[in-house]
């Protein structure tokens, strides 16, 4: 099963049509992620945040929906995105789908993109979806298969260190047991020459962009 993670900043037009619907267990808005949300008229299970961002209309809106509403104090240690991730935890999934999220200030991004591929999300296979974008997490033992147009480009970028024994294939430039560096960008601009590639690892963490 899947569950669904609105964040707040940039997101796609429309609810993406490459998620299956029936998978979804729960959908969870962290703060301003409401108003994406009830933009794609998806029914939200849950709010939580301090909610310092999103817009009184909104949340008055998702009081009127029945939305649970977990409300935090503005002085935590954690973002409202990673306490999504804890509210997450309480429900059985193996999917961790993220809506939102892109055109932030640098250090949200960063941060969340930190956050995305780090230890709190291990046990999920874990996508993103941004305004114009596609993020995939590659971890060991968890390789994807993308179905892309032909001359689409995609790009591989390891996060929170490096990543080892990166293996692409369909692509114009195929890599083969390779290790990327964080201080580097070797894995920037690749296209797919084939309708479906492959990427896999055997260390690390891969982040997989895909241009929309």
């Amino acid at each position: 099963m899947s569950i669904v993670i609105y964040l707040g900043g940039n997101g796609p037009e429309l609810f993406p049509a490459d998620i299956v619907i029936d998978r979804i267990s729960k959908v969870i808005a962290a703060d301003s992620g409401i108003e994406l949300a009830q933009k794609h008229g998806v029914k939200v299970d849950c709010l939580i945040g301090d909610m310092d961002s999103a817009s009184e209309e909104a949340i008055e809106k998702a009081q009127k929906d029945g939305v649970e509403i977990f409300l935090f104090n503005r002085d935590k240690d954690l973002t409202d995105f990673e306490l999504a991730i804890e509210e997450a935890k309480k429900y059985e999934a193996d999917e961790l789908i993220i809506i939102g999220g892109g055109g932030q200030r640098t250090d949200h991004l960063i941060s969340n993109l930190a956050v995305l591929a780090g230890e709190t999300t291990a046990q999920y296979k874990v996508g993103a979806y941004f305004e114009n974008e596609i993020i995939k997490v590659c971890r060991e033992n968890q390789p994807y298969e993308l179905e892309l147009e032909v001359g689409t480009q995609f790009s591989l970028v390891p996060i929170n260190g490096k990543a080892i024994g990166v293996t692409s294939t369909g692509t114009k430039w195929d890599l083969t047991d390779a290790t990327l560096e964080p201080s580097s960008a070797l894995g920037i601009s690749n296209t797919a020459l084939v309708g479906k590639i492959t990427v896999q690892i055997s260390g690390g963490t891969l982040l997989v962009f895909q241009q929309i």
